[in-house]
């Protein structure tokens, strides 16, 4: 192969001991002459060819042009073959970024909805809150009616944490920042995360000691930590 590099044109094979000495089938071309070249075509090289003759026919001309005719076939087929398959890798990648920008478009879709929802949402859970908190003020404290208004309340304000989540995640919620220990707004996340990423990767949480607290909307911890954790695991799914 590194003789045939050496020329463009046809090499005939005149010192098999020298040139040879790799080929695994030299032996059986012991009683004839070898003929190779390269075959390549529109800058691509796709190996090498090489035909066993008739002693004494190797050094003649037409059968080198008919053995360049041959390699020049070789080469221009080759050569198709790769354009072809050039062509239908370029449309299965044009087709999975059409898919995806489709798919980006519907999530897009579907975020301006759920944020015109939760927001919609987010009034009535504001109402909830504040009839059962009234009502708590009208129930004496160890009366069982407090107990239950109280799980309606955290249940209420539990839904507009999510409620709240969901804004932030559709982008249609107005920064707020205020003070927050950062143990407490991370594990509020956590079921959600867990939702996220879904069953086949484990989220181990293990909270910090002594933090102190931070001046920052919880909003932008919760799309913080989704984007995070959702590109950990495009990660590993990849």
């Amino acid at each position: 192969c590194v003789h045939v590099r050496a020329t463009a044109k046809v090499l005939l094979v005149d010192d098999r001991l020298a040139l040879c000495g790799q080929c695994p089938i030299s032996a059986e071309c012991a009683e004839s002459d070898s003929l190779c070249a390269r075959l390549v075509h529109g800058g691509d090289a796709f190996g090498y060819i090489a035909v066993a003759v008739a002693h004494g026919l190797g050094a003649d001309p037409e059968e080198q042009g008919l053995f360049t005719e041959m390699v020049e076939d070789f080469s221009y087929a080759l050569h198709v073959v790769k354009m072809a398959e050039t062509r239908e890798k370029s449309e299965q990648e044009r087709q999975v970024l059409q898919e995806q920008l489709n798919q980006s478009r519907k999530m897009e879709f579907v975020g301006r909805l759920a944020g015109g929802v939760a927001h919609d949402y987010n009034n009535m859970l504001g109402v909830i809150i504040g009839f059962t908190e009234m009502a708590m003020g009208k129930v004496a404290r160890g009366d069982s009616l407090h107990a239950d208004l109280t799980q309606i309340l955290k249940a209420a304000r539990r839904s507009a944490d999510l409620t709240r989540q969901l804004l932030a995640f559709a982008r249609k919620q107005t920064i707020a920042p205020r003070l927050l220990d950062l143990n407490e707004t991370v594990e509020s996340m956590l079921k959600m995360l867990r939702r996220l990423i879904g069953e086949n990767i484990e989220l181990v949480w293990i909270p910090g000691a002594d933090l102190g607290s931070i001046k920052m909307d919880p909003s932008q911890i919760d799309q913080i930590l989704a984007n995070l954790c959702v590109n950990a695991r495009d990660a590993i799914a990849g």
